[in-house]
């Protein structure tokens, strides 16, 4: 069935890029350029210096100043709020990534990396702040509103799921520490071997985010009517061209805001994709993030009824 669908959706794909080549260049344009402007130049770097963080075990350093409060919050492991940390400031897929790390370099075990994963793989703060706000809705007065939301979410999301591997954590073998100061003796080595995996990675996202561009154009190109629709089926696979589509339907101002939380919060099948590309060779779960994702989209959706719509509510009666 998995491998059924697999074929029929890139046999689409074949025929999108036959029947309709314009738009198809247009779209794996559009995902190049995000990948080369965006990508390359913001995640590159953190990827090369955050594997050095992990390979040196050096995370104390960068997390004293939260490590007593999220231990205690969250009761995961002085280690696992280096994850937490990047997954909330850094964005898609940083979070994955640096969980799936510590759990291959056995800083973390790996229920607690599941546990981790359910809920620190986010969009970041800029991305909320410059890109759906600023530069999509034109209103900077929903910047606090949508970061409150959007960070709420995975916290709950966190409390929900914390009573279910709680005990497991405690009950996980400590994985073994590897000594640091043998880590300090081939640092050079860990440089190497850091700026070639983070090569790899952004090469990975740069394929994950064309192919994702390209389907996005191919839902855009539908006949799909009204809409809304093919705008929230566009956000669903891909949610920077999702969060624009939305923006350019005539519904109404908090209906959009609405649908734009929702996408951001679920993150696309597009950063599911690439998610699963960081955590497959530590043994982690991609359909428990999912099952993550899922219901934090639904926790995301309830706070966005609750704190943002009435605020906007004078708007709906007059919509038709």
């Amino acid at each position: 069935m998995k491998k059924a669908c697999y074929t029929f959706l890139v046999l689409l794909l074949v025929l999108f890029l036959f029947f309709r080549p314009i738009q198809a260049v247009e779209a794996s344009t559009t995902g190049l350029l995000l990948w080369f402007h965006t990508i390359i130049p913001t995640l590159l770097p953190f990827i090369i210096l955050s594997n050095i963080i992990i390979r040196l075990d050096a995370m104390s350093y960068l997390t004293w100043f939260l490590s007593p409060v999220l231990t205690r919050l969250l009761g995961i492991s002085k280690n696992g709020c280096y994850a937490v940390i990047t997954g909330f400031l850094c964005g898609y897929p940083m979070g994955s990534k640096v969980t799936a790390d510590l759990v291959m370099e056995q800083q973390i075990s790996a229920v607690e990396g599941q546990y981790l994963l359910s809920f620190c793989n986010n969009v970041s703060p800029m991305f909320i702040i410059s890109f759906i706000v600023t530069v999509t809705l034109k209103d900077p007065s929903l910047i606090i509103p949508f970061l409150i939301i959007l960070y709420a979410a995975p916290l709950f999301t966190a409390f929900i799921l914390n009573p279910f591997y709680r005990r497991r954590m405690r009950n996980a073998l400590r994985p073994d520490q590897k000594k640091k100061a043998s880590r300090l003796q081939i640092n050079f080595k860990i440089i190497d071997t850091s700026i070639m995996n983070g090569f790899e990675t952004v090469t990975k996202l740069g394929g994950y985010i064309i192919l994702f561009a390209i389907i996005a154009g191919m839902v855009s190109s539908l006949p799909l009517s009204p809409a809304w629709i093919k705008s929230l089926f566009t956000g669903i696979f891909e949610i920077t061209n999702g969060i624009q589509a939305i923006a350019l339907t005539t519904l109404p101002v908090p209906v959009q805001c609405l649908m734009i939380l929702c996408v951001t919060s679920f993150g696309g099948l597009s950063s599911i994709a690439q998610t699963e590309s960081m955590i497959k060779d530590s043994g982690l779960s991609i359909l428990r993030y999912i099952g993550a994702k899922i219901l934090s989209t639904g926790i995301t959706l309830l706070l966005a009824a609750l704190f943002l719509l009435p605020q906007m509510g004078a708007v709906l009666p007059g919509w038709h």
